[in-house]
Parts: structure tokens; C-alpha cells; sequence
């Protein structure tokens, strides 16, 4: 049985979605964890509490592209503007 196109549609969106927006979220995040190893490597807290804060910062921008591309994309499927 063939899927009706909308569900293709939908389908392609998310995964067009997760792509370019999501996945740097999740990249920014493990890297967000990882710079604690800073302090096994003697870096001073202030530097890495500096990075942490960057780090925060570009995941908060990256969910706020994500969440206004999916609104759009949803407009766009129901018609609305």
C-alpha cells in the first residue's frame, strides 16, 4: 500500500528538520559535556565556565531556528500564514 503524499511530506520535513537544525544541537551538547575535562587538563574554571556559557548560548539559538522552521513548515502544510 502507497502512503498518502502528505504523510511523505511530513516525513521529509522532520527528517529535513533533524538534519539541519537538531543535530547541532546534539553536537553542541556532547561537546558542552566534554569541555569539563578542561579541569583534568588544568585549564582554569573561569575559561571553561566561558565556553560552557557559549556552548548554552549557540544550543539555545540553534532550538529557537528549529522551533520557528517548524512553525513555518506547519503553516505551509495547513495553509495558513
Amino acid at each position: 500500500m502507497r502512503s498518502p503524499p502528505f504523510e511523505s511530506v511530513v516525513r521529509k520535513i522532520s527528517g529535513d528538520t533533524f538534519r539541519r537544525h537538531l543535530l547541532p544541537v546534539l553536537v553542541c551538547s556532547g561537546l558542552l559535556g566534554l569541555t569539563d575535562l578542561g579541569v583534568l587538563l588544568g585549564v582554569e574554571s573561569f575559561v571553561i565556565r566561558s565556553i560552557e556559557s557559549v556552548f548554552v548560548v549557540m544550543i539555545g539559538a540553534f532550538l529557537l531556528t528549529a522551533t520557528i522552521r517548524l512553525q513555518q513548515n506547519v503553516s505551509g502544510l495547513s495553509g495558513t500564514r
